[in-house]
């Protein structure tokens, strides 16, 4: 299920305005994807015959988690996880005036947010794809992806605030049995200050196996946004940073080791 086929369902609360004696305005929207299939990792042979390169997941992982409120109190939340990679993910939520979706599955990690501009309201969603690996054999396993960022409708009149946020973390690490590190990230962001933007780039992770010593690590996903409309009648309180911090807790972790990896482009 692509966001093509879930708009109708995104905007089930938005139009049941239409119904109404308001009629809604315009409408701010924040997307991300990553298109990335876990199972289908490049794989070049430098083993000339012997000890011929593999890689395998150890311990696959992946979420989906979607917030929707409209003055903070009318409103919905789904959160969503499963221990592996091929299980389809879709978590839905809806307001009045908002609503959020989030899509895991084997070829995709996508998340959309969106805001009427008619009352106060937010919606906040974020997916992620994560897993252990290792490589034996001499060889690379090459892991790359496409993303893409898109924020639309930000607009700021008179004490209206419409505004949408929208990121995606990348990130992977690994160490062989001789304390050998790599390590690779990329974080990129959409936060435009009015109007419309997009953005989109290829990140690759190269994962070195010399014949001898087995290479382990993880690699990590995510992807979020959010959005945010404010009439300048009510204080908005966003959901508490603490809840998106588990793929950033990850990235965090990894910090510390020392880069190796094929060059990115963003």
């Amino acid at each position: 299920m692509t966001f093509s086929s879930f708009k109708p369902l995104l905007a089930f609360g938005l139009l049941a305005l239409s119904m109404g004696p308001q009629t809604a305005g315009a409408t701010v929207v924040a997307t991300a994807t990553v298109h990335w299939n876990p199972l289908d990792v490049e794989i070049i042979d430098l083993s000339g015959g012997f000890d011929t390169p593999q890689f395998s997941w150890v311990s696959p992982f992946g979420s989906a988690n979607t917030y929707a409120y409209t003055d903070h109190v009318e409103g919905s939340s789904d959160n969503q996880s499963v221990d592996d990679f091929t299980t389809q993910l879709s978590s839905v939520s809806n307001s009045r005036f908002s609503g959020s979706h989030a899509e895991r599955g084997d070829g995709i990690v996508q998340v959309q947010a969106q805001g009427d501009v008619l009352g106060n309201n937010y919606a906040v969603t974020e997916a992620d794809s994560q897993g252990s690996f290792e490589m034996r054999g001499k060889g690379v396993a090459l892991i790359t992806l496409d993303w893409t960022l898109e924020v639309s409708g930000v607009e700021y009149v008179n004490k209206l605030s419409a505004t949408g946020f929208a990121t995606v973390s990348l990130s992977g690490n690994d160490t062989d049995q001789n304390g050998t590190n790599g390590y690779s990230t990329m974080y990129a962001l959409l936060n435009p200050s009015l109007g419309s933007e997009s953005k989109s780039g290829r990140f690759r992770f190269a994962v070195t196996g010399d014949g001898v010593n087995v290479v382990s690590g993880n690699f990590v996903v995510t992807a979020y946004v959010n959005t945010s409309v404010n009439d300048g009648t009510l204080t908005f309180v966003p959901i508490p940073s603490a809840f998106w911090l588990f793929g950033g807790t990850v990235v965090a972790a990894l910090g510390g080791l020392k880069r190796k990896s094929l060059p990115t482009s963003c």
